[in-house]
């Protein structure tokens, strides 16, 4: 483990921002299914 509270506050950031888009991924929230370079797929 890094001892650095850097690395832990940005691991708290991407934890919170891959949990939010599953959320919106589950609700089906629209702008997810609109924006993007792979909508096509």
């Amino acid at each position: 483990m890094i001892a650095n509270d850097a690395a832990r506050s940005l691991n708290l950031s991407n934890t919170v921002a891959v949990g939010v888009y599953e959320v919106l991924r589950q609700w089906g929230y629209p702008a997810l299914r609109t924006e993007g370079h792979l909508t096509q797929y």
